[in-house]
């Protein structure tokens, strides 16, 4: 077997050199060099290769680590977001006939929720719910208002006191 070389082709791949019996000319193609058996690349696409793969590596890392800060960073924005649940699921439990009329308070890590329920003054057949959360760490209070009917939602009506 002879040692016929192409001759060299410079850009982003480097330098293909042939080893074998083919002509030299059958390994073009109209697009540059192909690779075909007895071909290898010099080592310089296998650092371009690594360089890629640590270049991506740093990239992936670099953002997993912003993703981490902007999730455990500010507790306050989880617990703002615990308490918009906490209300939606009060709310859900208002209209299932769980809570009546009155003022109940409940306790969590975060803060407070006051539930306070009343009748709504221009229709009394109605209920006015506010849903009061404060945050004492953060310094924050949210309060939702709604419009409830007691009686299309299974909410059991308490009469109320005078």
């Amino acid at each position: 077997m002879g040692h016929d070389a192409l001759p060299e082709k410079g850009g982003c791949m480097g330098t293909l050199t042939h080893f074998g019996s083919e002509p030299a000319n059958e390994a073009r193609t109209q697009h540059g060099l192909s690779l075909q058996a007895g071909y290898r690349l010099p080592a310089a696409s296998l650092l371009e290769a690594i360089v890629a793969s640590v270049v991506l590596m740093v990239v992936f890392a670099v953002s997993l680590e912003t993703v981490v800060r902007l999730t455990a960073g500010d507790s306050g924005s989880i617990a703002c977001a615990e308490a918009d649940y906490r209300a939606a699921h009060v709310l859900g439990k208002v209209r299932e006939g769980t809570y009546g009329e009155g003022t109940t308070q409940l306790t969590f890590g975060w803060g407070s929720l006051t539930i306070r329920i009343e009748s709504y003054d221009p229709c009394p057949e109605l209920w006015s719910v506010t849903l009061t959360m404060e945050i004492p760490g953060e310094h924050k209070k949210m309060e939702y208002k709604h419009l409830i009917d007691p009686v299309n939602s299974g909410a059991k009506r308490t009469p109320a006191e005078p």
